[in-house]
């Protein structure tokens, strides 16, 4: 099962475990249609929980109770960490437009396939996508000098990158 993350748990909200949660989907969105929600406990460990309620508050945050975190002390110890939904569900979450929808697409140059998108990295002038690039982790910058387009159907994204950058990761 393929589990995207779209959010950290920030703080406890009132004394019932019910935590908020700072999310990417750049839309006010309830994760209640959601059978569970997946939290990494562990390094590299990620536990499903199952959820008694979620509430959307704007388009970055949410409030979310989980049925094994009865109260705010038992909540402590899941502060900062990240959580993941399965791809199905994020699907149905995120906005279109959204960065993070990005993830999965293809990134190509000149009808090449670069690598898959597997991280989006949001910063105040360009978005970084972490592809697979010949086996290594590249971070592709994409801006308005680098990107081309974006094909939504059939999920490419077609960049022009600067001479030298691939070679960096190769």
């Amino acid at each position: 099962m393929e589990l995207i993350h779209f959010g950290n748990i920030v703080a406890s909200f009132g004394i019932d475990g019910t935590m908020v949660i700072i999310h990417a989907f750049k839309k006010k969105v309830s994760l209640q249609h959601c059978k569970a929600v997946f939290i990494e406990t562990t390094k590299g460990i990620k536990n499903p929980y199952f959820m008694e309620k979620s509430k959307a508050i704007n388009n970055k945050e949410l409030h979310l109770k989980l049925e094994d975190i009865p109260t705010k002390e038992a909540l402590t110890p899941y502060l900062k960490k990240k959580v993941w939904v399965t791809k199905q569900d994020f699907v149905g979450l995120v906005d279109t437009n959204a960065p993070i929808a990005l993830l999965g697409y293809m990134v190509i140059q000149k009808g090449k396939n670069i690598g898959e998108i597997i991280e989006v990295i949001e910063q105040p002038h360009q978005l970084l996508c972490n592809i697979n690039y010949k086996g290594k982790q590249a971070f592709i910058p994409i801006h308005a000098q680098t990107l081309v387009g974006i094909d939504r159907v059939r999920q490419l994204v077609e960049v022009k990158l600067p001479d030298g950058l691939l070679e960096v990761y190769s």
